[in-house]
């Protein structure tokens, strides 16, 4: 089962789902666990005792299922953070500057190289090979980071590399060999012969053909002196330099996610070669002092944010802020010192802040603001900007649509499976009254989809919470594609205290990339349009407070923060009330009909209107 990281709209380019082997997640008793770890000599690490979920290291599914022993085995997983910033323009006018285009060429790099390099017709792919320190997890930011690339090319023209290589001289002898015998004969030509007059262009293009698969296959290693090597180096804000060498070694000045970006272009053959690869930065951040000054909604700023000026939440807000009601953000982390989220940032009372003590008996020590499962310290905070954005749509101070609401910051991007369950039991554990997962993953093997289909450990955790009256709300994913007919998880929970959310248009129709399905995904909300993003607060306040995003991911936190003004009202109320006043409250939409459960969107001012009729009739919904 691979994972992603958010359901941010611009999702996975760059790094493909990458299974991380060397460990697996184990459900089993405490005795069959030590049995594993005698016979393997391995120790477990426990994710939930209470549900009798462990994470091995060193040790397969098959080894484990060759002890005998009645265990479910899942494959732990990677999460792949994807970037949400388009590619940088100084790389398309490097390209424009250094390859002659068409007309109908003109306009492609402007928004992906790597298409332009390895789709173009008349251009060559250049495949590139790099080297690079781990990247899959966050890197601290005072660390010096070297980045480099091997020059593997393939198809450069023959002509240019014909001398490079001694087995490819020797090939091309041979080659010429079979060139003579079908040369057309004048006297007497045969079908099928080449014209003498064609026999180089034809023996040029065979070569070609077998430097291709020579190299694809390893047999030929090829270098050109031609080649230009580029780095731009993109940081967490967007600023890009450019590196004329073919390695680079640089400290980051900022958190967040970096992006290297390879560029490998050969003027005289018009071939070129992309890569990018995410690098990302992270810093134990201590919670500031709280801000004396809270940011509050100026009037008539809620028409730039779609999520208030759609849903009546101005008018909602008037009965209902989410004052106190306690949030989990699951995700890649919280800045949980921006002015619009530090005042609304849980603190744990019963933990005294660093002293190295797990002083309320929870499993953590020094959890005063949330929780980093991912690096497993005590410091959630965001080094990729998600999580606080979806923080913000829920509850910042000015433009969330609780804004009184309790965040409490749970970071498990990036990250493997493990991190997640173990993030989702804490919000639990803490008794959220919503637990956000703007996050989703799915199975990749036959045995993948039957073990998350039967009894997966999503399920649980989410089950869990039916006790703690913690609602789960669940992004439906951004592939365009039917929940009903994959497995994608958490998304396609069964449980009564999930709620599965499609994104929606300001026009209010279902956005191009929003998953949806009938059965599997049950209400809609906006997710904004990369035109048309959704605004919430900025990993960088210095820069810019706020910044567009669009996706499932934007959705989900809209539902979260509804659910959270209902709870307000109605503290009391369960999760499956919360869902059914949700339901009843939404507006109904012809355009999501036979798409999904509800074929309805959610509203702020008729879930809050709603809301206070129960409280004031007394009555319990059936």
């Amino acid at each position: 089962m691979a994972l992603l990281a958010g359901c941010s709209q611009h999702g996975e380019d760059l790094l493909s789902l990458r299974e991380k082997r060397d460990g697996i997640i184990v459900k089993s008793s405490e005795s069959s666990m030590r049995q594993i770890e005698t016979a393997y000599g391995t120790e477990a690490e426990v994710i939930d005792a209470d549900m009798g979920l462990y994470l091995i290291k060193g040790v397969s599914q098959d080894e484990v299922k060759d002890l005998g022993i009645s265990v479910k085995t899942f494959s732990n997983t990677f999460v792949d953070v994807p970037r949400t910033l388009p590619y940088p323009k100084v790389i398309a006018n490097t390209i424009k500057e250094l390859l002659p285009m068409t007309e109908d060429e003109e306009e492609t790099p402007t928004t992906e190289p790597a298409v332009f390099c390895n789709k173009m017709p008349g251009k060559s792919p250049l495949p590139i090979v790099t080297r690079n320190q781990s990247l899959q997890k966050a890197i601290d930011i005072n660390t010096d980071i070297e980045i480099q690339s091997n020059k593997s090319i393939s198809n450069l023209a023959y002509k240019f590399l014909k001398q490079t290589d001694e087995t490819l001289k020797a090939t091309e002898a041979k080659l010429n060999e079979v060139m003579d015998t079908l040369v057309c004969d004048p006297a007497a030509p045969k079908q099928g012969c080449i014209p003498k007059e064609n026999r180089e262009t034809v023996k040029e293009a065979a070569m070609a053909d077998i430097v291709r698969d020579g190299v694809r296959s390893g047999n030929i290693q090829l270098r050109s002196e031609n080649l230009e090597v580029m780095w731009f180096l993109e940081d967490s804000v967007g600023k890009v330099q450019r590196f004329n060498t073919q390695s680079v070694t640089f400290r980051p000045t900022r958190v967040g996610q970096y992006t290297a970006h390879l560029l490998i272009v050969d003027p005289i053959s018009k071939g070129c070669g992309f890569q990018s690869q995410p690098i990302y930065i992270t810093a134990n951040t201590k919670l500031s002092a709280r801000a004396l000054n809270v940011r509050k909604l100026k009037k008539g700023a809620e028409s730039g944010f779609v999520q208030l000026s759609k849903t009546g939440n101005v008018e909602a807000r008037k009965a209902s802020t989410g004052k106190d009601v306690l949030v989990a953000v699951i995700d890649s982390g919280v800045n949980y010192n921006h002015p619009s989220l530090r005042p609304n940032i849980a603190v744990n009372q019963n933990e005294i802040p660093d002293n190295g003590i797990d002083d309320d008996k929870n499993g953590l020590i020094d959890d005063v603001y949330g929780y980093d499962f991912a690096n497993n310290d005590a410091y959630p905070f965001d080094d990729n900007k998600h999580g606080t954005h979806v923080a913000g749509i829920i509850a910042a101070t000015d433009i969330g649509l609780a804004p009184d609401a309790k965040i409490l910051p749970i970071k498990v991007l990036p990250g493997p499976m493990a991190s997640i369950l173990k993030g989702m039991a804490y919000a639990v554990k803490m008794k959220a009254s919503v637990a956000n997962m703007s996050l989703r993953g799915y199975a990749r093997t036959p045995l993948d989809t039957m073990m998350m289909e039967v009894n997966n450990p999503f399920e649980e955790v989410i089950k869990s919470g039916i006790a703690t009256h913690t609602l789960f709300a669940l992004a439906a994913g951004n592939e365009t594609i039917n929940n009903d007919y994959v497995s994608i998880w958490p998304a396609k929970s069964q449980q009564s205290n999930a709620l599965t959310i499609a994104a929606i248009t300001e026009a209010g129709e279902l956005t191009p990339y929003s998953n949806y399905g009938k059965v599997e995904v049950d209400i809609a909300a906006y997710g904004g349009t990369e035109f048309s993003p959704i605004f919430s607060t900025n990993l960088h306040a210095d820069v810019a407070n706020y910044i567009g995003l669009s996706g499932t991911s934007m959705a989900t936190p809209v539902v979260s923060g509804i659910a959270v003004q209902i709870k307000q009202i109605l503290p009391d109320a369960t999760a499956e009330e919360v869902i059914e006043i949700l339901r009843r409250s939404s507006i109904a939409n012809d355009n999501l009909k036979e798409k999904i459960r509800f074929a309805s969107q959610v509203s702020s001012v008729n879930a809050v209107k709603l809301a206070l009729t129960i409280k004031d009739s007394g009555r319990i919904l059936p």
